[in-house]
């Protein structure tokens, strides 16, 4: 999911590859995604989203992109409640900014 700058959510699709933490050894396909400097990208095993208000829970929490990340996912975990508990879940989130330009290479 990437949460823009603006408070909006999208869910892009993308070639699908193995899950988040998984051993498996398939390689990833290339996909490419624009965001906005300011995002946040999340990223999470199937796991988190297993009850019908869980997307609308993270997009809601996620929609307030100035916040740090650590709560972000506190947050997300703390709505969520025991609902996510049964098996393993992992949230990775990342914020997007821009490198100076003396620190890019073509």
């Amino acid at each position: 999911m990437i949460a823009h700058p603006d408070g909006s959510t999208e869910i892009p699709h993308l070639p699908s590859g193995p899950p988040l933490g998984s051993d498996e050894g398939r390689p990833f396909a290339a996909g490419t995604v624009r965001v906005t400097d300011g995002s946040i990208l999340a990223f999470h095993t199937s796991s988190l989203l297993t009850t019908s208000q869980s997307p609308q829970t993270l997009q809601r929490v996620l929609a307030h992109t100035d916040r740090p990340l650590q709560d972000l996912c506190d947050d997300v975990l703390y709505r969520l409640g025991n609902d996510t508990r049964h098996s393993d879940v992992i949230l990775l989130l990342a914020r997007t900014h821009p490198f100076p330009a003396d620190q890019v290479a073509a």
